[in-house]
């Protein structure tokens, strides 16, 4: 059967064609350019976005280094510290993720569905951190499930844990984000170290050998499934292993330190003890303290502010970051000042009655009733106020200061730790230029003593002792004895004083009775069968009428600060 078409209907269909040809024609035009924008135009940057979503990279964090002391006994080591991530490109369902996870994760229910909604709206391809601080368990449950929450693993890195708390927490120091500021320097780092949200040293040990401690990570190129599980590394066996920071050897003695810390106890202060022959710092306690665990992931908001508004303010190190009048150890300086010139002489004696008017001013001893007649080495075995008033007249305040130098105060001792503070040894000089204000002879009365404007640090006036003690090397103190396996810390000398042999004897033998001879300020520091050599420093902070206004029951603030420097064997100093 044929069907036919009349001429007229053929006529209309073959006119619609005509008009649909340049239409057709132009989608044929538009597909072959979409074809050439996307495959040759644009062909490069879609061959990297597939690249990326199959090649993936992955940074293996270094170990940091150990801090040990100098017998080998770890100060601060590395504890794992496991991270739960997503890639939110490779999670199809997020509802069935949300609920297989709080599953494996019962008690970070709260937290998991916070930070799934936050990873929703990150970039896609970026790893996002859902929980931190996993316990071993935890960890073992998610690897176990992996099949049911595509997109997710687990991430490695070092915590940084010191095991014995706030023991020389001030020494070794903390770890803390790095900030914008630091972030414009190690971003230049040569070796790409550093990312944004690392952790570096903040203080102490950790900061000053920041560069040493800080290992070589490895970037791991793999290649990635649809859920983003590993199907194969690409990065050769031999550069997949990241390279651990160095480990350094303190010069502590740690069964000294931790002695110290045990009976220092309640007490605010400092001890720095130290080996005069070669500047070795064998122990070094601060009190209060702080716990550098806190720092180790990130210090929580209500840590930092119990921290700082502390009234003890126990982040200061007091050994070397405060500065402090020196007292009556101070007198070892006034006298070695007038021995070395030749303005006073052991023999020379003073009449002690307990207060004298000196430049038209009264001023007393610390004992009431006087010493009555005394010389030099009596004067300081009972730290005679009068006679060293008498001296300073003699001597004066640019002799006292010369030596001062000599002994590096009022200058830093260039420890291997942050922050040091300078002290200060007050000059005519220094007052006209700070204070725009006359020098008046009665300030050098003061300054004799240890009162006025010296201020001194701990670790200085352990250096000074230590002077005397081995002969007049002055000593650039050492806390660091080896960095690896090779690269050892060698003593240094900053300087030596210029003392005769017969001034150095009798300094030492004057220290000596203070220690051993009656009347001694320093008698109840006296040990069986080893003889010990020092002298003692007090300092009143505020004045007489405040402290009896509180009498025995006066505010810590207010309390007078005690001092003692000494060294032992006295026949061979250690």
């Amino acid at each position: 059967m044929a069907i036919g078409i009349p001429e007229q209907a053929a006529e209309m269909i073959k006119l619609r064609l005509r008009r649909l040809r340049p239409l057709l024609i132009g989608f044929l035009i538009l597909y072959i350019f979409r074809l050439w924008y996307l495959q040759i135009y644009h062909g490069s940057y879609y061959k990297t976005y597939s690249e990326k979503y199959r090649i993936r990279s992955e940074r293996v964090i270094a170990n940091r280094g150990l801090i040990l002391d100098r017998n080998g006994t770890v100060l601060v080591e590395n504890r794992p510290y496991f991270h739960l991530l997503i890639v939110p490109e490779d999670c199809s369902d997020w509802e069935s993720l949300e609920h297989n996870l709080v599953q494996i994760l019962p008690n970070r229910t709260q937290h998991i569905s916070e930070q799934l909604s936050q990873a929703q709206k990150a970039f896609p391809y970026l790893p996002f951190t859902i929980a931190s601080d996993l316990s071993f368990s935890e960890v073992v449950q998610i690897e176990a499930r992996s099949i049911d929450i595509p997109g997710v693993r687990i991430s490695y890195e070092a915590k940084r844990f010191y095991p014995y708390g706030e023991r020389a927490g001030h020494l070794i120091g903390y770890m803390g984000k790095i900030t914008l500021l630091e972030w414009q320097v190690l971003k230049n780092d040569e070796h790409l170290r550093f990312r944004k949200h690392n952790l570096i040293g903040k203080s102490g040990i950790e900061k000053i050998f920041n560069d040493q401690l800080t290992g070589f990570p490895r970037d791991i190129t793999f290649e990635a499934d649809a859920q983003g599980r590993r199907i194969e590394i690409l990065t050769p066996v031999e550069l997949r292993s990241p390279i651990p920071g160095h480990d350094i050897y303190l010069t502590l003695d740690w069964e000294l330190q931790m002695f110290i810390e045990n009976i220092f106890k309640e007490f605010t202060g400092a001890v720095v003890v130290m080996n005069p022959n070669d500047g070795d710092i064998l122990a070094m306690v601060n009190r209060p303290s702080f716990d550098p665990n806190l720092f180790s992931v990130g210090i929580s908001v209500d840590d930092w502010k119990n921290l700082i508004n502390d009234q003890k303010h126990p982040l200061i190190n007091r050994s070397l970051q405060s500065a402090y009048s020196p007292g009556s150890i101070f007198k070892i300086i006034t006298a070695t000042a007038g021995l070395n010139k030749g303005l006073i002489s052991p023999a020379k004696t003073h009449n002690c009655l307990g207060r004298a008017k000196f430049l038209g001013d009264w001023r007393s001893c610390w004992k009431s009733g006087g010493h009555g007649k005394m010389n030099l080495h009596r004067a300081i075995v009972n730290s005679c106020n009068i006679y060293f008033f008498n001296a300073a007249i003699a001597i004066g305040i640019d002799n006292i200061a010369t030596t001062s130098r000599e002994f590096g105060l009022g200058q830093r001792t260039n420890i291997q730790l942050p922050h040091e503070e300078r002290g200060l040894i007050p000059t005519p000089e220094w007052k006209e230029r700070v204070l725009h204000q006359p020098w008046w002879r009665g300030e050098t009365l003061s300054v004799a003593i240890g009162q006025g404007s010296v201020l001194t640090t701990p670790i200085q006036l352990v250096r000074m002792i230590s002077a005397i003690a081995n002969g007049g090397a002055v000593l650039v103190p050492r806390i660091i004895k080896t960095i690896g396996q090779d690269q050892s810390i060698q003593p240094k000398m900053a300087g030596k004083l210029k003392l005769s042999p017969e001034i150095l004897t009798f300094i030492q033998a004057s220290l000596k009775g203070v220690v051993n001879e009656d009347g001694g300020t320093a008698r109840r520091v006296q040990i069986p069968d080893i003889t010990v050599a020092g002298k003692t420093g007090t300092t009143q902070v505020v004045t007489k009428e405040i402290t009896a206004k509180y009498g025995r029951e006066i505010p810590h603030k207010y309390r007078d600060h005690n001092w003692f420097v000494g060294y032992a064997p006295y026949e061979e100093p250690q």
